[in-house]
Parts: structure tokens; sequence; C-alpha cells
């Protein structure tokens, strides 16, 4: 206030205080310094773990900087103008944070709750200076803006679920209503109950996880120079043509480890701390072992198994199941459709959808499947794979339990082993670690397969983000 007196002087100043300094020097070139590392870290090796770490510790970073600067605000009693904004973007950095390290598909909810944030604020400053009412009312437009988008996008998510849902619907009541004819038959129970038991004790044993692991790397052997593709080259020469033609892929990759690592590493030997980062690695594996797998299945299928066969009539597309023992060596033996490797499209969805990019995870590219008439047929194929000494069973599942949910499939029920198959074979080859997939199906659920059906899952597995 100026003073009674005349001629005393009083100095004003009318420059802002450190809390505001501070708020606009960091506003701006934390998080985007944080988003510059991002993105010069995304073409490195680890780029996408490293740059989200970097953006996580750049919004902590930013949240300490603004709760100084409302603190400081409080402190010297500055405006509110200050201190409402610190307070947002704290809210802002801390939540984006939050979801970054919990789970980025709550960033609808994060937009919700900053947009209730910027209005409460907004809503505090205007109790406390009414008159100035006027000033908040940018903050209160974005209040609504944000929260009208996000509850708007996240009933948008649920309406084109439950149009997925409408979708699959017939098909998963068939599927029940195919396995409630099933269970009325009390032979038929006690088949499912016996293969429910066997399937648990082969999950008992189970002592690794279902991932693609590497070998384990002889240090003896991995003195190689890197450099030299010759040795790696005659390795591949012991097998067939089809598997250096594919295993040539490799060399053009940029895999950890090398080439040359995996053919030094021990011959049927997994290293669980070394994990498949490549693609185009398992990609390569996968068409190595493809006619390995194939083989196996043949010899599985060979007592009562059942494979789709292609017609010759005005229906191609809808196939007749027949047995592998009546087909085996006959002109039929070409018609059939045997499993497909999956497509590097839906490979790449899975891994960003489902797996975080862990490439590890991707283990049902090389798979095959099996039809059977009966639960006993199938459960003595289930016996089969568990006593073949060549093959270790990492992970099976069983969606034939009376207990399971079929809402998780849509109603579709199956047996699903993932394994790996250990032959000499494969280990001159270098794909005994890598583990595909089999799928045991009941014929009666193969029959209401069909080609709408799978276009309705797809969109219902789209809708999901599976």
């Amino acid at each position: 206030s100026t003073p009674l007196s005349r001629g005393e002087r009083v100095s004003f100043s009318f420059g802002p205080r450190w809390p505001t300094i501070l708020f606009h020097a960091a506003q701006h070139s934390v998080m985007g310094m944080a988003l510059f590392l991002t993105a010069r870290l995304s073409q490195t090796k680890y780029g996408e773990q490293l740059g989200k770490c970097v953006l996580v510790g750049g919004c902590l970073l930013n949240t300490i900087v603004m709760l100084i600067c409302a603190a400081g605000s409080i402190l010297l009693n500055e405006s509110n103008t200050t201190l409402n904004e610190a307070l947002m973007e704290m809210f802002f950095s801390l939540s984006t944070a939050a979801v970054l390290i919990v789970a980025e598909r709550l960033v609808l909810l994060c937009i919700v709750g900053y947009g209730f944030d910027v209005g409460a604020i907004a809503a505090y400053a205007i109790y406390r200076d009414p008159q100035n009412w006027w000033r908040q009312a940018g903050h209160i437009f974005d209040s609504v803006l944000l929260m009208g988008v996000g509850i708007t996008a996240k009933l948008q998510a649920k309406s084109v679920r439950r149009q997925a849902w409408s979708l699959i619907s017939s098909d998963k009541e068939r599927y029940d209503a195919e396995w409630n004819l099933l269970l009325e038959d009390p032979k038929t129970v006690m088949q499912l109950e016996e293969l429910q038991a066997t399937v648990t004790r082969i999950a008992s044993s189970c002592s690794t996880q279902a991932r693609q692991f590497n070998r384990r790397i002889n240090p003896k052997l991995s003195t190689v120079s890197p450099s030299s593709k010759e040795g790696a080259c005659a390795v591949g020469r012991a097998g067939s043509s089809g598997f250096r033609m594919c295993y040539s892929a490799l060399f053009q990759t940029h895999a950890s480890p090398s080439v040359q690592d995996l053919y030094s590493g021990q011959p049927g030997s997994v290293d669980p701390t070394s994990p498949v980062t490549s693609l185009d690695q398992l990609f390569a594996q996968t068409y190595a072992l493809g006619p390995i797998l194939l083989a196996k299945v043949k010899a599985w299928a060979r007592p009562a198994g059942l494979f789709p066969v292609r017609q010759l009539d005005s229906n191609p597309r809808r196939p007749e199941f027949v047995k592998w023992s009546e087909v085996e060596g006959t002109e039929r033996e070409e018609r059939v459709k045997w499993g497909k490797i999956k497509t590097e499209e839906r490979a790449i969805e899975k891994l960003l959808r489902s797996y975080g990019s862990d490439v590890s995870n991707l283990v049902d590219l090389c798979r095959q499947s099996i039809i059977f008439d009966n639960p006993a047929d199938l459960l003595a194929c289930v016996k089969a794979i568990r006593d073949d000494a060549e093959v270790v069973i990492v992970r099976i599942k069983n969606r034939l339990r009376t207990d399971y949910d079929s809402r998780e499939s849509a109603g579709y029920r199956d047996v699903l082993l993932n394994l790996r198959v250990e032959t000499e074979e494969t280990m001159v080859v270098g794909v005994e670690t890598h583990v595909c997939e089999v799928q045991l199906i009941l014929r009666h659920f193969a029959q209401l397969k069909s080609d709408e059906g799978h276009r309705n899952y797809v969109h219902f597995r789209n809708a999901r983000g599976e």
C-alpha cells in the first residue's frame, strides 16, 4: 500500500516470481526433452522399452517440478493462475506415467480424469475469485471437452463390443448346444473327466515356460568369428535345401544372439534367460520346423485321427472329415487341408495387442490340428503325444472341461498343446527350441466351423483388441 507520509520511497516489482518462471521454463522443456529422447531411442535395439522408461521418467520429473511450483505459489501467496496451471500439469504428468506403467488401455480413463481435474481446479478458482470467473472459462471448456471425448470414446468402444458379440452370439449358441448334447451321454462325461485328469497331470509336469527361447550358448564354440557365415551355412547343408533357404533369411536380420551363436549353442538345450527377440528368426524356424511337425501329426493321427479333405463337387469350401488311415497314400491325400503358418500381419497384430511387442510369446506360428470322433480317441492322442520321447510339452490347455467358460472363446472348444520337437533333424537345423502348437478338436465342433463364422470371430477379436 502507498505510505501516507510524503517523500518516502517504495519499490514495486511487477516481474514474475520464481514459481511462475520455473513453471513456464519447465512446462514444455521437460516433456519436450523426454519426447525427443523417446523418438531417438525408438531407433535403437531396445527402443520401445528404453523409450517408455524415458517417457515415464520425464512425466515423473515434470510432476515433481510442478509440485515445487505449486508449493512455491502457495508459500509466496501468488496469483491463482500459476497454482491452477501447475496443479493441472502435475495431475496430467502423474496420470500419464501411471497409465504407461500400469496399463496403456486406461488412456481413456486418464483423459476423463484429467478433464475432471481441470474442471475441479477451475471451479475452485471461481469459488475463490467469483468476480473474475471469465478467466476460467477456457479451462471449463477444456474440462467439458476432455470428459466428453473420453466418455464418448468409451461408450463407442462398448458399442463396438456389443455389436461384435451380437455377430458371434448365434455361433456361440450352436457350439453350446452341441456341447450340451455331448454332456447328456454319461459315457462321454466319464471320458471328459478322464481327459481332464490326464491334462492336469501333464500340466503339473511342464517345467518350462511357453515362450520362444534360444539355445544355451557354449562358450567354447561361440568363439567363431561372427563375420564368417560359412560355418553356419555348412551346418545348414546337413538338412534339406528348404531348410538352408529359409535359414539364409536369418543372415539378413538383426537377431540377437547372432545366427552363428544359434548354431554354436548346445543342441537340445534351452536357455530360459535368452528369449527370442527377432520375428524373422521365428518365421525362419517355423518354415524349417513345419514339415517335421507335420510328419509327427500324421503319426499321431494314424490310429483314429481325421483331417478335412477338399471335395471335388460344387461346394469345395465345405470339406469332409476323413480318417487319415483311409487317406494316407491315396490321391485324396493331396486334397487334405493342413494347418497354415500364421501370417505376418496377424503375428504383428498379436504382438502389439496382446504381448506388448514381446516376440518370445508367439508360440503358434507353426501349427497343425487333428480332429476326432469322440473324447476317447482324443484322449488316446494326448497320451501318445505325452509318451513321445521326441516331444517336450511346455503347455496344455483343455477347453473341453465341464467348468470351462465358453465366453472366452465364443463357444468354441478344443485341447491345445504347445510343444517342442527334439529330434536329430531339428537339432541339425537348430529348431529344437522352437515351440509350436497342436490343436485337438472334436468333430462336432469342427463341423460347425464356417468361413462366415470365422469372419465374425475375427471382427469379435478385433473389437476386443486381441
